[in-house]
Order: structure tokens, then sequence, then C-alpha cells
């Protein structure tokens, strides 16, 4: 997919742990990319992110995500991605850090509370899965 390099979008991930209330991830630039690694590199402090993890960049007004070969997956609603586009509201998991996706976009879904609490809770219990099957505990 072809990025553009007006930043036009921002975008921010908003954590969805407690523990990281706060701490969003604002994105103006692009394409980004996140990971534990320093040099031009959105860092997110997680020790089961890659140092190069996934990339996200945009198309027009939608933003789109491509795991960069990450040792633990890049999740989207749940589900492992190589590459995806990502939707206001979509539930982003790298690691075992998880974010909501929010900007103004094409795909611009009315919030449905109820919808996202069954979600989120799904998408939990098979990202702990597939990492118990990878042989990691849950803590």
């Amino acid at each position: 997919m072809k990025d553009e390099s007006d930043p036009g979008i921002h975008a921010t991930l908003i954590p969805l742990a407690a523990e990281t209330a706060g701490m969003e991830i604002v994105v103006g630039r692009w394409p980004v990319v996140l990971g534990r690694e320093c040099a031009d590199v959105v860092q997110v402090a997680d020790p089961w992110v890659s140092r190069r993890h996934c990339r996200i960049g945009r198309v027009n007004s939608t933003l789109w995500i491509e795991d960069l070969g990450s040792r633990h997956g890049t999740f989207v609603n749940g589900a492992l991605v190589r590459e995806a586009v990502l939707l206001p509201g979509d539930k982003l998991t790298i690691g075992t850090s998880r974010f909501r996706v929010d900007y103004l976009g094409a795909g611009r879904r009315p919030h449905d509370e109820r919808l996202e609490r069954l979600n989120d809770e799904r998408a939990q219990r098979v990202h702990y899965a597939r990492l118990e099957n990878l042989g990691f505990e849950r803590t």
C-alpha cells in the first residue's frame, strides 16, 4: 500500500490497561513504526514487543497496519494479521499492550459500548490462548 507523506490525519492509540491510562500515543506523521527500538520508532515499553514490531500507514483517510515479522504477532480485534485496515474503534494488540485506535476517517463506525465490551473480552481470551499455545504463561 502506498503511504501519503502529507500528515492530514492524526490518530491516537489509547491504552486499554488501567496501569497505562493517560499514556496515549498520538501519531501525525506517516508511516510510523511501533516497537522497542529507539531510532525512528515510536517506543512501546513492553518486553513482548519486538524492536520493530509493526508499521502503521495511511492511504487517503484510512489507516492500515503491517506486522514487520514480530515474534509475538500483531492482532486487530483479536485476529492475528500480517497486514490489515485499521478502522476507528478497532482494538490493536502488540505484545501484551492493547490499544483502541481513534481517528476520523473512512469507515467510522457508531460507538456501541456493549458490543465493544464483548469484543474486548473475546479478543483478550483469544490473545492469551495464543500466547499460552506458544508456551508463555499468564501471571
